[in-house]
């Protein structure tokens, strides 16, 4: 009954730990710089702590009427207080729900072993220190859930290594790909906002005339370009990489992978400041693209109506070109109506 409550136990943290993985899967899979990871991870042990105090009565139950009532009990005080919490916590859903992906299913199997192994060393110790020749298990077990923090820490830290691995071969496979396709004309897409509408806008008007192949939905990561490069036709002319960031260096990161010798940068906004620290970084970040477009010698495209932009296009390198009212690349004859939006580019 003991060990069965301790494995149930070890599971049922992971399913607590849950939003915890989506507020890290948010966060890039980092543990730092994220105050929603902090206050998730002190939910956590709030929670931990309210098990203790609660979890205090099965013991009571188990000298009074033995350990095989007070094991059905707790695991079914662990079942009920695990399920609250989880949908409890929905109602307070991240931006993003969390995607269910390899590397999370490698981090639900760390914490998951993790978990199972402090709940078996704790319930052992609970076995062995007993009193009155009552077992002292399940008042150990619950201090798991105050260890919550530490052990997610620890599932993160085993799996580095591997994802590690998994992102280097990743991306020696799509730079290599990427390096056969002599000809190929790259298109970096990054700024604040709009970075996928105009992907496809982009992607849309050159496949006119070239064979264009832009990286699907919101595949902006290092990991999400090498996958959309993965997929990419043999026969392709053109490739648009749209470039997300969260913080200084990962648009540096993106642009050593595609190589891009064409930069647009649709806007700069208050985005992402938990991670960016401040605006500046997040203009400093955006402007790593068209830094390094101009040190390839390619083309950099600012939308001017946007003044953080103007910021960027007056400090950038290399060719440049303003889009946007009184730009070098406008549009007029403007309208709109129900079946869509008309306009002349010029």
């Amino acid at each position: 009954m003991e060990w069965v409550a301790a494995v149930l136990n070890g599971v049922l943290m992971t399913v607590v730990a849950l939003r915890t993985l989506n507020f890290y899967q948010l966060n890039g899979y980092r543990l730092s710089g994220s105050k929603s990871l902090k206050k998730q991870a002190l939910s956590e042990v709030c929670f931990g702590t309210l098990h203790v105090a609660l979890c205090y009565f099965v013991y009571v139950i188990s000298s009074v009427r033995g350990y095989v009532y007070g094991g059905w009990f707790y695991m079914l005080f662990c079942v009920l207080g695990a399920v609250s919490y989880y949908f409890g916590h929905r109602k307070k859903q991240a931006r993003t729900p969390l995607k269910i992906t390899k590397r999370c299913l490698r981090l639900i199997a760390a914490h998951t072993l993790i978990s199972v192994a402090f709940s078996v060393a704790l319930a052992a110790a609970g076995r062995t220190l007993n009193t009155g020749g009552v077992s002292l298990t399940f008042a150990f077990l619950p201090l798991c859930y105050l260890l919550s923090p530490l052990v997610f820490a620890l599932s993160a830290a085993a799996v580095y290594p591997v994802e590690q691995a998994v992102a280097r071969i990743y991306t020696e496979g799509c730079e290599k790909a990427l390096d056969a396709k002599t000809d190929l004309v790259r298109i970096g897409v990054t700024g604040s906002y709009g970075k996928t509408g105009v992907k496809n806008i982009l992607a849309t008007f050159l496949s006119e005339k070239f064979k264009v192949y832009a990286t699907p939905e919101s595949y902006n990561t290092p990991m999400g370009i090498c996958i959309a490069v993965n997929r990419m036709p043999a026969d392709t002319q053109i490739f648009v990489a749209e470039m997300g960031a969260k913080r200084k260096g990962d648009i540096s990161r993106l642009c050593d992978i595609v190589k891009p010798v064409v930069a647009v940068v649709t806007g700069i906004a208050a985005q992402h400041l938990a991670t960016f620290g401040s605006i500046q970084n997040v203009i400093d970040t955006k402007a790593e693209l068209p830094s390094y477009v101009a040190k390839a010698g390619g083309k950099s495209y600012f939308n001017t109506d946007n003044d953080y932009c103007k910021l960027m296009y007056r400090d950038a390198k290399g060719e440049k070109y303003r889009v946007g009212f009184g730009g070098e690349c406008y549009a007029k004859e403007i309208s709109v109506s129900g079946e869509g939006s008309e306009f002349t580019l010029c």
